[in-house]
């Protein structure tokens, strides 16, 4: 796994209000890899952006689906309550293979 193939992946998480990926709208950067765990950093694009979560969710369920992949960690900034979104990305873990 590398920072190519992790943009590769979030470039499919879509804005659905601009029908934009997330990373042409500069809405997830200081993406980093190191040992199967993705850390970055997600800027809504609003303050009381309304689908930032699902945004949020997508993105984390997507990168987990890889095999390469054991967690990720998202920073929420400039967004009314990242708390909110932490605890829903708590819950968001990897299926196992089966």
């Amino acid at each position: 796994m590398n920072l190519q193939k992790i943009t590769e992946i979030l470039t499919s998480v879509i804005d659905p209000e601009t029908k934009t990926n997330v990373i042409e709208m500069g809405f997830a950067h200081d993406i980093k890899y190191d040992r199967g765990v993705v850390t970055l950093t997600f800027r809504p694009p609003s303050f009381t952006c309304p689908v930032a979560i699902p945004i949020a969710v997508e993105m984390k369920q997507k990168l987990l689906a890889e095999p390469e992949i054991k967690d990720v960690n998202i920073k929420v900034i400039n967004y009314i309550k990242p708390q909110m979104i932490d605890s829903i990305l708590s819950g968001v873990t990897k299926v196992p293979n089966k």
